[in-house]
């Protein structure tokens, strides 16, 4: 809820506020604070680029080259997502196609909020966490990286649109 130097990160839960910002935003799945624990917060692409960091000190939020470097230490797209999902039907929908966390990454189905701000979904049956990269072909998106209940793989996706609300996972530099 906060970048690393205090300022406050805006709580959107107005769709119209969500939908239209250019600048850093985070909100809890259906804006209920219950879904803190487990699911975390959901940022806006905007959050990750900022200067004033959304990592503590010492951390970054990835770029696609890293993801990309961490899926193929576990096996590959093919394989790596049933590697990173905790194997816990509590967290996930079944089948939760090949979960074994056997990379420790612990990842849960922490769902999403669509780019206009006016509905959330997926929790339990995807995830998706940013990159900072941006797409050169599609300036108005940004790459992530998803898991899916029904696949062992770990895909990147890059036609998530910056307002979208997906997950940040921090790498320690």
């Amino acid at each position: 809820s906060k970048y690393r130097n205090g300022d406050a990160i805006p709580n959107l839960t107005i769709t119209a506020d969500w939908g239209t910002t250019n600048a850093g935003a985070w909100c809890y799945h259906e804006n209920n604070e219950a879904n803190n624990v487990p699911y975390g917060k959901l940022y806006n692409y905007y959050t990750t680029i900022d200067a004033r960091g959304l990592c503590p000190d010492g951390w970054h939020v990835p770029s696609q080259q890293e993801w990309i470097t961490f899926v193929n230490y576990h096996g590959g797209i093919d394989v790596a997502g049933g590697k990173m999902k905790i194997d816990d039907l509590t967290y996930w929908e079944s089948p939760n196609t090949g979960a074994t966390n056997a990379s420790g990454f612990n990842a849960i189905g922490a769902g999403d909020r669509t780019q206009q701000g006016d509905s959330f979904g997926s929790i339990k049956y995807s995830c998706a966490w940013w990159s900072t990269t941006v797409p050169s072909a599609y300036p108005t998106t940004g790459y992530n990286t998803i898991l899916n209940h029904s696949s062992a793989a770990a895909n990147y996706n890059y036609n998530h649109d910056k307002n979208r609300g997906i997950s940040v996972r921090c790498l320690k530099d």
